[in-house]
């Protein structure tokens, strides 16, 4: 039985709310047994209503739920697959293809590694560290967030469009294999507050993460663990959220507070105009989270990269370089891409190339990132001095990168 739970791999590229319902939430349902055995039943083949509806007997989950977030969709008769699902033969061609163009792809950033060094020197923060801002800022900043925005404006890739609650996301999920596919970079996870953002960004499989927003994610998804009727359960989240959101963005702008410099709780207080009791309580937890090193008497400062409004032209000119690699590299090799990957199963369902790219994509940002690591000029989120492994925290303001231009 242990074996059958870990059928598929998943996850989307994008974001759902935390009071969308499960039923209407691809990763819930994704993670159901029942639903990923009938996905990769469909993959075999159309099939009937009857026989979608047969499959779901017995389970909270409806085939109107399959269509309305998109995992399925209607065609004729019969439903066939309606996002990116790989097969074990898909991945592996994917994996030789992705990961040839990705040494091709690192070796243009490592070319350039001692321009975006005397960039990384422009931060305000003296607690950051070139080779945690490279991989930040290049790896999360610009291959993911601007990689998304710029392979879809060129026309590579296809963005989703909102659902109807809007949510916004591309669901995708992979037939699980024997081969270790540990130190792939590329999950972002992200909250947006009015004066700070919280991420982590790193191994998609090194999950759950012990980090900012993720731990208040998983604080606010228990509430469903509790069993309670569906109105006390809507009712709970609604009062519940507010409170957990304002204890994230606490964490997140005392973290900017710090890379002011080393201060004393005191100062911090001041600083955000908050108790003192409260703050010494926040830097206990940050501390834990070895999101800071310090004590009160001495003062604290940052162990992870925090990007103040200051620095937003340094992230605007290490983007713009790698922006410029970026687009040059893809232009070159889009067409060699597109042709080795034509006989992929997703194609052959229906999907089409633009669509099935997206996950190509953090595929072969994922290999560069792992080879930026692997070379010294990225961070190791998987170095035996961390604490906690396998991804890189970071607190950055809203202003130095508008949320629109993040996905």
């Amino acid at each position: 039985m242990e074996n059958e739970e870990k059928i598929l791999s998943f996850g989307i590229t994008g974001s759902v709310s935390t009071r969308t319902p499960l039923n209407l939430n691809p990763s819930y349902l994704l993670a159901q047994l029942e639903v990923q055995k009938l996905l990769l039943e469909i993959t075999d083949q159309p099939r009937s209503k009857d026989y979608i509806q047969s499959a779901l007997e017995g389970t909270d989950i409806q085939l109107e739920n399959l269509e309305k977030t998109r995992l399925i969709t209607q065609a004729g008769e019969h439903y066939r697959i309606n996002c990116i699902l790989f097969r074990e033969e898909d991945l592996s061609i994917i994996k030789v293809i992705t990961a040839r163009l990705a040494e091709d792809l690192a070796a243009q950033y490592l070319s350039e590694s001692s321009n975006f060094r005397r960039l990384f020197t422009q931060t305000t923060n003296a607690s950051n560290k070139p080779e945690a801002l490279a991989f930040i800022l290049i790896g999360c900043f610009s291959l993911d967030w601007d990689g998304l925005q710029i392979t879809q404006q060129l026309g590579y890739r296809a963005n989703p469009h909102p659902t109807e609650l809007g949510d916004q996301y591309i669901p995708w999920a992979e037939e699980r294999g024997a081969e270790d596919v540990r130190g792939i970079y590329w999950g972002s996870h992200n909250d947006y507050f009015v004066n700070c953002v919280l991420t982590s960004f790193g191994d998609h499989f090194a999950l759950p993460r012990t980090a900012f927003p993720d731990l208040s994610w998983r604080m606010e998804r228990h509430v469903y663990d509790l069993e309670l009727s569906p109105l006390l359960e809507r009712n709970l989240i609604n009062a519940f959220s507010p409170y957990v959101s304002a204890f994230s963005e606490q964490a997140g702008r005392v973290m900017l507070a710090l890379a002011q410099g080393n201060l004393l709780p005191e100062a911090v207080s001041d600083v955000l105009e908050i108790d003192l009791d409260e703050t010494l309580s926040l830097l206990n937890l940050l501390e834990a989270l070895a999101y800071v090193h310090g004590n009160p008497d001495t003062g604290y400062k940052p162990l992870i990269p925090v990007l103040p409004q200051e620095d937003a032209r340094l992230v605007e000119d290490v983007l713009t370089r790698s922006g410029g690699i970026l687009v040059n590299w893809l232009s070159e090799n889009i067409d060699e891409l597109r042709e080795e990957l034509n006989g992929i199963a997703p194609l052959k369902y229906g999907l089409t190339f633009e669509e099935v790219f997206s996950q190509v994509w953090h595929y072969l940002f994922g290999l560069t990132n792992r080879r930026l690591v692997e070379s010294g000029f990225f961070a190791d989120p998987y170095a035996p001095t961390r604490k906690y492994r396998g991804f890189i925290p970071c607190v950055w303001h809203p202003d130095i990168m508008p949320e629109e231009t993040t996905f």
